[in-house]
């Protein structure tokens, strides 16, 4: 069915159930990571659109260990986008932060918020927050790794080297990936860079090269970037200070300020686009891609958004 970082997953069957079952094989690696991710799992136990692990299996011959989840029969979301309509877009990213409000209640960040982590069926509705790897328990002070999560919806923070930071890098996600989704679109919003600091400047060349300014000299005053005892964290240092003081870097003086997601002429252009517009989808985007992340709206405060307005649910 796929293949991550951490494992293959297969669909199999439950046998004395007679239902299917996603089987995620683990490739070999630390035996703490998996314990992780299995008591990650444990807590979010039932909770709305998070996946369900059901079981865990042992091949005692080769040592390998299995996660059982339930099986969701979903659409590829390459395909998924192009036919979405508006009122699915409002389900999809409702259900999305949904779960990461749970997450965030149980102090727990998912790391790696990207479309193919989502699992959604455009028949019944029904969404999961799959792959829990990178999921780490957060700790306030806590050093952590600043290298996790696909690049291409890696939060700025990360990509500039900060080892503390909250439940915002997964907004970041998820800010991410409603534009691919009211585009219509499998590619991702920022370029993917060749390094973190391509994809700083491919981010800032939306957002704008003021805010990125902002954003590193704040990061740059505080002790959670992580420290220069590498030579490639003092090269990307370098490299961000030269991008921070260099006039010309994005190399058109419209990006200083950055570009608004959709142009007025292409809201007049494509009615979906218009329809999102006047329900506050682009601001919703203002609202949650954000150079500061703590400025960036958390979970519970998104799904209270204007966007969701004909579609909001008690938070359960």
């Amino acid at each position: 069915m796929g293949e991550g970082s951490f494992g293959k997953v297969y669909k199999g069957c439950d046998l004395h159930l007679g239902s299917p079952v996603a089987i995620k094989a683990m490739k070999p690696q630390r035996l703490s990571f998996i314990k992780r991710e299995v008591y990650i799992l444990s807590i979010l136990a039932g909770k709305p659109h998070i996946i369900n692990l059901l079981n865990v299996v042992i091949d005692w011959l080769t040592e390998v260990p299995f996660l059982i989840f339930e099986f969701v029969a979903h659409e590829d979301y390459a395909t998924l986008f192009l036919k979405l309509s508006l009122d699915g877009v409002v389900d999809y990213t409702y259900q999305l932060l949904m779960a990461l409000h749970h997450c965030r209640c149980h102090s727990i960040m998912h790391r790696d918020i990207k479309p193919a982590n989502v699992v959604y069926n455009p028949d019944s509705r029904r969404l999961k927050l799959i792959d829990w790897g990178t999921a780490e328990i957060y700790q306030p002070g806590k050093d952590l790794t600043c290298r996790v999560g696909t690049r291409a919806f890696r939060a700025p923070e990360l990509l500039a080297g900060c080892v503390w930071y909250d439940f915002s890098v997964d907004m970041w996600g998820v800010g991410c990936i409603l534009w691919q989704a009211i585009f219509g679109v499998k590619e991702s919003m920022f370029p993917y860079g060749s390094d973190e600091v391509e994809m700083l400047r491919n981010i800032a060349r939306v957002l704008g090269a003021e805010a990125f300014r902002c954003f590193y000299e704040k990061l740059s005053t505080k002790s959670c970037v992580k420290k220069l005892g590498s030579s490639q964290s003092a090269w990307m240092h370098s490299s961000l200070l030269h991008l921070c003081t260099c006039a010309d870097w994005l190399g058109s003086a419209q990006s200083a300020k950055g570009k608004p997601f959709a142009m007025a002429e292409d809201n007049g252009l494509n009615p979906r686009l218009g329809a999102c517009s006047d329900m506050g989808g682009f601001r919703l985007l203002n609202d949650i891609l954000i150079f500061d992340p703590s400025a960036r709206l958390l979970p519970e405060q998104a799904m209270g958004h204007e966007f969701f307005k004909t579609h909001r649910k008690a938070v359960v």
